[in-house]
């Protein structure tokens, strides 16, 4: 297997997709804790804010830690 460069498009790719996934299983999780032992209502799932928030976090998150990575290794 190749070591994946750390200036890479595929590393920044990876980094999305790993923070997009990372927070479309945590953020539900810890928005269910807070409604059930905290707020004490109904949780209720919702495509825009599980899914399509996370993604564009992680995309946000993937390119602003990329590119700092990026200009601290040159």
């Amino acid at each position: 297997m190749k070591k994946i460069k750390n200036k890479s498009i595929r590393q920044l790719i990876l980094l999305i997709v790993f923070l997009s996934l990372f927070g479309m299983i945590l953020y539900p999780i810890f928005d269910l804790i807070y409604y059930k032992l905290i707020a004490h209502s109904a949780f209720v799932y919702s495509i825009k804010d599980h899914i399509v928030e996370p993604i564009l976090y992680g995309v946000i998150l993937g390119l602003v830690s990329w590119t700092v990575n990026r200009k601290q290794k040159n």
